[in-house]
């Protein structure tokens, strides 16, 4: 029994770390060289890159959390907000953000969403957020401004 949930949750470990290696390494990492040095050997090492970026970054997570439920919210927290204002944004024209602005919202946002999360961790925190706010309320502040921003600029 005990081998058989072992292997079940090794098999999920190695999905989800292949998954995570080729999403840092091909998505992000290699995309963003130029297209002349885009090469299949480059590819194959920066999704090894990747691979341990995310196992890395996993393990970070897993450690200053004390629970799933505890990482499943703050993942939420982090990367819905940067989501929300891009998506429903894009559904009519006259309504949707430039590109360039929606990925600088995005970013901006997250990384917002992200240090809010993280003050948790700070200490004298006594566990709590930033002045006891969820870091989705500033994150979505932070996306209403670039979209006011660009209404404003067109």
């Amino acid at each position: 029994f005990w081998t058989a949930m072992f292997a079940t949750v090794m098999s999920t470990v190695n999905s989800y770390s292949f998954l995570a290696a080729v999403t840092l390494g091909r998505d992000i990492l290699w995309r963003a060289l130029p297209r002349s040095e885009q090469s299949d050997a480059r590819l194959t090492r920066y999704t090894q890159i990747g691979l341990g970026g995310s196992l890395l970054i996993a393990g970070i997570v897993a450690s200053l959390n004390e629970s799933v439920v505890d990482i499943w919210k703050d993942f939420g927290s982090v990367f819905g907000p940067a989501l929300v204002l891009p998506l429903l944004t894009s559904w009519q024209a006259k309504w949707r953000m430039r590109k360039s602005t929606a990925f600088w919202a995005m970013l901006c946002t997250m990384l917002v969403a992200l240090g809010w999360t993280m003050s948790k961790h700070l200490p004298g925190s006594g566990g709590n957020t930033l002045f006891a706010i969820e870091p989705i309320y500033p994150s979505i502040v932070t996306a209403i401004l670039f979209w006011l921003v660009d209404r404003i600029r067109r």
